[in-house]
């Protein structure tokens, strides 16, 4: 996936039908957990995916989403670390 989304970006429609199916199966995988934060969690996998391929942008638009719903939802222990993750991010560039 990684490979694909470096040679041929996130809009090529083979690299975008495979980062459907990855989103899928994560989707599938963290809904059939009984925790709440399965969306944040989908934002993050998204953003650490997006920053191993080099999307930078797309990177922090997934963090960013998860880190903002963490902070509505009142966990602050999570978004903490969503941050951290973002400025160990930062570090990386």
């Amino acid at each position: 996936m990684i490979d694909a989304l470096r040679a041929h970006g996130p809009e090529d429609p083979t690299t975008k039908a495979m980062l459907g199916l990855w989103v899928h199966a994560n989707e599938r995988e963290l809904n059939e957990s009984s925790e709440s934060t399965s969306r944040i969690e989908m934002n993050i996998r998204r953003g650490r995916l997006f920053f191993a391929a080099g999307y930078i942008d797309e990177a922090y638009d997934s963090l960013s989403a998860a880190a903002t719903q963490a902070d509505n939802e009142g966990r602050s222990e999570l978004y903490d670390s969503i941050m951290a993750e973002m400025d160990e991010m930062d570090t990386k560039l």
